[in-house]
């Protein structure tokens, strides 16, 4: 995982950390996914990244768990 840094930074760097992290959000607020993985959202990836993570794969799930953003009930294969 890239960590922020101000000079180096590029939004494109931390996407997909802010995906697992709007999910974990998501599960933890009770909140229904299809509202985060709308139709139209994420380019059109939305469908294909809601069915990963109710199938259970976790994309980049471990990075912020590494980075001590989460704590999970089970620790996420490498």
């Amino acid at each position: 995982m890239a960590f922020y840094n101000p000079t180096t930074a590029k939004m494109a760097d931390f996407i997909i950390e802010a995906i697992a992290w709007s999910w974990a959000a998501v599960v933890a607020f009770g909140i229904g996914p299809e509202i985060l993985f709308h139709n139209k959202g994420y380019r059109g990836g939305a469908q294909g990244l809601l069915f990963n993570y109710r199938m259970g794969v976790y994309i980049d799930i471990k990075d912020i768990v590494d980075a001590g953003w989460l704590r999970p009930t089970i620790k996420p294969r490498s």
